[in-house]
């Protein structure tokens, strides 16, 4: 985590750039999880360079990722909180 001092009021701070996905590796129970064919589109127009899920439904469809679709807020407040608030 890095350390960033604000210059207008003096005080330490720390930035954190996404903290879900290390929640979710610290409770995976708080994760509503959901497979899906992800690709990566390399040729698009308008989703070049995007991540972009397929969820037509087709049969034969190859699910090569699992997505975290939901992390359930209260819990994540609660330990949030909890975790910023200890001592260290």
């Amino acid at each position: 985590m890095s350390v960033h001092k604000s210059l207008s009021i003096g005080q330490i701070l720390h930035i954190l750039l996404d903290p879900l996905p290390f929640y979710y590796l610290l409770n995976p129970a708080s994760a509503t999880l959901v497979p899906h064919d992800v690709v990566v589109e390399t040729k698009g127009e308008y989703t070049r360079g995007m991540s972009v899920a397929d969820v037509r439904p087709i049969a034969s469809r190859v699910m090569n990722v699992t997505v975290v679709e939901r992390i359930d807020p209260a819990l994540f407040r609660r330990d949030f909180m909890r975790g910023i608030n200890q001592d260290l």
